[in-house]
């Protein structure tokens, strides 16, 4: 859960309500069982019975209505506009390594390998699946190409 400080258009009650909902989902401590300021902004997550990391909350300091990004420095993500507003961290970048789609900073992930003239086109998930809406996310994100 992603919430900025000053949003003064989706109640912060609403932040509060989606980490509860999935706090009980997984049977998790009202607690959370790590703290931390990540970027300068504060993250709270909760494991469960392995340890695992399963919910995680972002409160942005400074942030209106839209999604956090970082513009610039070795983890950018995306270009600032209307609702994507630099925040100077990227969510969408820290929940695709959450849910284990990357796992390594810009930096360090290795260029696509180029594809001859002859090769077939790389496949792609159905158009309008699942899949298809979450490449289509990461690469406009800057996270896939």
């Amino acid at each position: 859960m992603w919430h900025g400080d000053r949003d003064a258009t989706v109640s912060h009650r609403n932040s509060a309500r989606i980490v509860e909902q999935w706090r009980s989902i997984h049977q998790l401590t009202r607690e959370p069982n790590a703290v931390q300021r990540i970027d300068g902004h504060l993250r709270r997550a909760w494991h469960d019975t392995h340890g695992r990391e399963v919910v995680e909350e972002y409160c942005i300091t400074g942030l209106g209505h839209g999604t956090p990004l970082s513009t610039s420095g070795a983890n950018a993500c995306g270009t600032a506009g209307p609702y994507m507003l630099e925040a100077g961290i990227s969510s969408t970048r820290r929940i695709a390594d959450f849910w284990g789609l990357i796992t390594a900073p810009a930096e360090e992930l290795p260029e696509p390998a180029p594809q001859s003239r002859g090769a077939p086109p790389r496949s792609r998930p159905a158009p309008g699946g699942v899949g298809g809406v979450i490449e289509d996310a990461l690469r406009a994100a800057g996270l896939m190409r």
